[in-house]
């Protein structure tokens, strides 16, 4: 005949432990938001930038040194040119790929300390959480 081994499982479920609560990053699924991010999409770019920063120095995020390279092309499009380099990581973006209400047309970007939306969006988390 068949001899088959006794077909019984282990009783180790994980169902029964509660899921780990993660306090680094987003959970990535587009559904959710936070209060934090959701404030500063409402606010000018300059007054965005600002706000970022303070949150991040408040989170205890470090930002770069001034001469760390960054990326030379445009994190949203891939293309190379005149790029606002984060002051919290290495990404590089066009000021015309920003999502910014209004487009970035009249801003001067010399006198903003830029953050990329992902640094924005971790700071964000940390604040929340």
């Amino acid at each position: 005949g068949n001899n088959q081994g006794p077909s019984g499982t282990e009783g180790d479920s994980p169902d029964k432990r509660p899921p780990k609560k993660t306090k680094k990053g987003g959970t990535g699924r587009s559904g959710d938001t936070n209060q934090y991010f959701e404030k500063l999409k409402k606010m000018n770019i300059a007054t965005r930038m600002k706000t970022a920063l303070k949150w991040a120095d408040k989170c205890g995020i470090q930002r770069l040194p001034p001469n760390e390279d960054h990326f030379d092309v445009c994190t949203v499009c891939k293309e190379g040119g005149d790029l606002l380099c984060c002051e919290l990581c290495l990404q590089s973006q066009h000021a015309e790929c920003l999502s910014i209400r209004g487009g970035a047309q009249g801003i001067n970007f010399d006198e903003i300390d830029f953050i990329c939306e992902q640094c924005q969006l971790d700071t964000t988390c940390l604040m929340e959480s």
